[in-house]
């Protein structure tokens, strides 16, 4: 990361700034991989792309932007902490397709990711999650959102560890499948349960995640290509506004 390298989008990206139509959608966990709720069809092993696209015209019109919810869910590696496999939903090949398949109809897509959620089973969870998640006053590590069949960590926001693994896996993500934005999700959430109190992590104590965000935003923003989409959950305070394109809330 090198702060040479932060481009600061004071002049908005102009396809972004035109969206008006922005729609949500499930690759293969809704509704237990129901067909007419998911893109990829599980049964066929491929994604009906042009299916759902002639839909939502029908209903809405012109669709300006797409966002993929699950494309990171794996039942090996997790839901969250990598956002790099693929093998659930067809391969990469067949990923990269379906993301062409809504570019060429003047539709762009952006991916979920999420700011402070690392599954166990995932591989940067396995080797660096207890060192880098959040520590309670307690010393303990919450795990919101956890699940017997997918236990979870909370992520401190502010280790370094953390930002650069986030930051690689947006520029990856972005350079692996042809997507045009990267969403980080719980980014501007500024809840005291995010808040961090190890005193491993060279920040203050208790170190608080906006101080964090600004910080990941910025190594985010530096490593994904120019012309990428960088989008946050909730309204961001007025200090981000030069690192971000964008903000959704549902």
């Amino acid at each position: 990361y090198s702060p040479s390298r932060v481009r600061y989008p004071m002049v908005r990206l102009d396809w972004y700034r035109k969206i008006w139509n922005f729609r949500t959608y499930w690759t293969h966990t809704m509704g237990d991989g129901d067909p007419e709720s998911n893109l990829f069809d599980r049964a066929q092993g491929d994604f009906r792309t042009r299916h759902f696209i002639d839909k939502d015209r029908e209903l809405y019109g012109q669709v300006d932007m797409a966002h993929l919810f699950d494309w990171r869910v794996s039942e090996k590696y997790g839901r969250y902490g990598d956002f790099s496999h693929f093998d659930d939903i067809g391969g990469l090949d067949k990923f990269r397709a379906m993301v062409k398949g809504f570019q060429d109809q003047g539709i762009r897509l952006g991916l979920y990711l999420d700011c402070y959620l690392c599954s166990r089973k995932s591989l940067v969870g396995q080797a660096h999650g207890d060192e880098w998640a959040i520590r309670r006053p307690d010393g303990s590590i919450p795990d919101t959102y956890t699940s017997p069949e997918d236990p979870m960590l909370n992520m401190c926001v502010l280790h370094p560890g953390w930002q650069n693994h986030l930051a690689q896996a947006c520029a990856n993500a972005v350079k692996l499948t042809g997507c045009d934005g990267v969403y980080l999700d719980e980014g501007t959430t500024d809840l005291e349960g995010y808040w961090c109190y190890s005193p491993d992590h060279g920040h203050p104590v208790p170190g608080v995640n906006q101080a964090g965000l600004m910080e990941l935003v910025k190594k985010v923003r530096a490593a994904v290509p120019e012309g990428t989409a960088v989008y946050t959950e909730w309204s961001p305070a007025d200090v981000f506004i030069p690192y971000l394109d964008g903000a959704y809330q549902a």
